[in-house]
């Protein structure tokens, strides 16, 4: 009996050897993420301005507690979004947006063909040129990956795209759905994103331009639809997409001669642009009409 004790409290001693450096090595790799979280934090520290936290009721500490909250409600992990919440800063997203702006980046780097990297880049260039804030982040995204999932062109190219694309879009009257939508079919069309956004760019200068002036590429525009340049010149004013649609569908209509025609008058001269263009015709049943449909009911 004694030797049983004996053996059993051996035993248990071992045990207690097994648990307690299980539990000294936990507590050493619970340091370790922390200082390696605090390391990473710093850099929200470097570019993110304190002042204007305060002004929005905010502290550096609230944004770490929002990070690693985060991390346990999504698979990426706090030191992750503290660098996302660096770049945020860097990029010159608003204190009250850099939540928002975190979430979205990091959930666009698992769920699509982007790193958190180009992500965060691209998603803070795209907000400065639209005008992004808070949600418009998340519906933004919510449309980029519907377009992804649902047409031929990725998320990195459709965003590429609109990064070249969304300045003249927006000039143009365009919704950010639409804008969105236009670079997709684009991309789906098999143009490459920086052929594509210089050529939808220029398409919607010249439409706009051109029949602001009534000049004879304006006129060659309203031409191309079959309305009177009066009729047309209130499409563009009140409906700059269903103008751009109009325009397209009736060039696809016209054989390769009848659009090479169509594009020169119009001013549409580059053969890049003109290539692009015709594919974005061509496709127009195909790629734009689902495209607009999508974006607009994501």
């Amino acid at each position: 009996t004694g030797k049983g004790f004996g053996q059993i409290g051996a035993g248990l001693a071992r045990a207690g050897l097994v648990v307690g450096g299980a539990a000294v090595a936990g507590i050493v790799g619970a340091a370790k993420a922390a200082i390696n979280f605090e390391d990473a934090f710093a850099g929200v520290r470097k570019t993110v301005d304190e002042k204007e936290l305060a002004a929005a009721g905010l502290t550096f500490d609230d944004l770490a507690k929002s990070f690693r909250q985060m991390a346990t409600e999504m698979p990426i992990a706090a030191t992750d979004l503290a660098r996302i919440g660096e770049t945020a800063g860097a990029l010159g997203i608003k204190a009250t947006d850099i939540d928002d702006f975190t979430k979205t980046v990091a959930l666009l780097g698992v769920t699509t063909n982007l790193t958190s990297d180009e992500a965060a880049n691209a998603l803070g260039k795209v907000g400065t040129i639209l005008g992004l804030t808070g949600a418009g982040f998340t519906n933004f995204a919510d449309i980029l990956v519907n377009l992804g999932n649902k047409g031929a062109s990725t998320e990195a190219e459709i965003i590429e795209i609109t990064k070249r694309f969304g300045a003249a879009g927006k000039a143009a009257g365009l919704t950010i759905p639409e804008i969105l939508a236009f670079s997709s079919a684009i991309a789906s069309a098999g143009v490459e994103p920086e052929a594509a956004g210089s050529s939808l760019s220029r398409l919607f200068g010249n439409i706009i331009k051109e029949t602001a002036l009534a000049s004879d590429k304006g006129k060659a525009f309203a031409k191309v639809t079959g309305k009177s340049f009066k009729d047309f010149s209130g499409i563009v004013k009140d409906d700059t997409t269903g103008a751009m649609l109009l325009f397209l569908d009736k060039l696809n209509d016209l054989d390769k001669f009848g659009q090479e025609k169509a594009l020169q008058e119009v001013g549409i001269t580059n053969v890049r642009d003109r290539n692009a263009i015709r594919l974005l015709a061509m496709t127009y049943e195909q790629n734009l009409i689902p495209a607009l449909e999508n974006a607009r009911n994501s």
